[in-house]
């Protein structure tokens, strides 16, 4: 069930911030296709909550996905937790 008033929260107030999650791995055959779109360093990672990102983070990063969700309304807890 999502959480209206945390969207609300989220949306009104201050600086947001997206959650931060764990690299689980590096996609090397999209970085490797995309090195023209990267800048130096940067490489398509996927996150623990299966999205990818572009970052340059060793092991934690910001997951702008996750937060568009929180913001939105939408039951991230469902989708984190892989409820259907």
């Amino acid at each position: 069930m999502a959480d209206p008033v945390l969207a609300k929260l989220m949306h009104d107030y201050g600086p947001r911030r997206a959650p931060m999650e764990r690299i689980v791995m590096t996609d090397l055959y999209l970085t490797a296709f995309n090195t023209a779109k990267l800048k130096t360093g940067e490489r398509l990672a996927v996150l623990a909550c299966g999205h990818t990102v572009k970052t340059k983070a060793l092991n934690r990063c910001a997951c702008d996905l996750c937060h568009e969700m929180i913001v939105n309304g939408e039951d991230y807890d469902a989708f984190r937790n892989r409820v259907n």
